[in-house]
């Protein structure tokens, strides 16, 4: 899995900065969190919702910083937010902008909203973070730094605005049991759905549940669970899922060909038909090295569990509908999982 940010787009007054940000590990973190727990209260939005800017004192990070909402001067929450799921990419766009007439500006300093900003007219803006509030708690998934670039609220007729567009990749085959989930929904924390027979709204979410081998794409003819986690996986290692579990492949030692007492000796067949064997001879066989006796698994496949989350009364109900997520293996004796993502 590759997350990708494809630009920021600043809009300062006339003026407008196309910039690239760095993807914390903090980011990749929950990621992996969120794909191992159900718990509703400890899960986190994956959703980069708020907006965090600093003034005049240039920040130093890089990836595998972990920022803090203190770092910043003020917050803002986004102004508009969509996303498209497909089965090999998930597609973010976010617009933010400072216009006290609609959102308040949350002062990180004192810990209150304002309506007034006339007092950051004129500073220069060094970083800009862009994260989610988790239980109050400010959590800072992605920054890029604008100390060399002239970024200033300039007056409090422009409207200083924010864009920015990230794309989540994955280069695994995709199947679902249902068409109603599009894509793997524990790389964006789930995919809204309205049910107009209830008049409700709810979210499907991915869970990991188990891995599996197979000869065909999305069916798992050996399976094991990955339930309970701590015995299966291993989270140890920065932006890696290692599954203890292993598969072992068998290929036929002696090729395809079968053995050579399976066919009639020579001194059963009349002279005057035949003088010497009728089996052809060993070497037109293809060796074991080209062929094997049996067809052996072709795929390593994770199988996610989907959850339906009522987000109007917070619970959490296991559904029918899984997801299957196939990847192409090479021959090996054994075979082991690890699940990486890049940043």
């Amino acid at each position: 899995m590759k997350i990708k940010n494809e630009y920021i787009l600043v809009n300062n007054g006339q003026k407008q900065v196309k910039l690239h940000n760095t993807i914390l590990n903090t980011y990749i973190n929950k990621i992996i969190a969120n794909q191992l727990d159900i718990d509703p209260d400890s899960r986190h939005t994956l959703l980069m919702g708020e907006i965090y800017i600093k003034f005049e004192t240039p920040l130093t990070f890089n990836k595998d910083s972990i920022l803090q909402e203190s770092d910043f001067d003020i917050r803002l929450h986004y102004y508009t937010m969509n996303n498209d799921i497909t089965p090999t990419r998930i597609i973010y766009n976010y617009f933010y902008k400072i216009d006290s007439s609609i959102y308040s500006i949350y002062k990180i300093s004192t810990q209150t909203f304002i309506t007034d900003y006339s007092e950051y007219i004129g500073k220069k803006i060094t970083a800009i973070g862009f994260g989610e509030l988790h239980q109050n708690q400010g959590i800072i998934y992605a920054c890029v730094d604008t100390s060399t670039y002239n970024l200033y609220i300039e007056n409090s007729e422009e409207i200083f605005s924010v864009a920015r567009r990230d794309i989540i990749t994955t280069d695994t085959i995709f199947y679902s049991n249902s068409n109603l989930i599009r894509g793997p929904l524990h790389l964006c924390n789930g995919q809204f759905h309205y049910d107009s027979n209830q008049f409700m709204d709810f979210t499907y979410i991915g869970i990991l549940e188990s891995i599996g081998v197979g000869v065909t794409k999305a069916k798992l003819d050996n399976e094991k669970t990955l339930i309970p986690y701590n015995q299966h996986l291993d989270i140890s290692e920065q932006n890696k899922i290692k599954i203890n579990d292993e598969f072992t492949i068998d290929y036929e030692a002696d090729g395809l060909f079968p053995a050579l007492d399976l066919f009639p000796a020579e001194d059963t067949w009349p002279e005057r038909i035949i003088e010497e064997p009728i089996y052809p001879s060993n070497e037109i066989y293809p060796g074991e090295e080209q062929y094997m006796l049996s067809v052996p698994y072709q795929y390593l496949q994770l199988k996610y569990r989907v959850y339906e989350v009522d987000t109007i009364e917070g619970t959490l109900n296991k559904t029918s509908i899984f997801y299957i997520l196939s990847k192409k293996i090479e021959r090996n004796k054994k075979i082991k999982m690890e699940i990486e993502y890049e940043n």
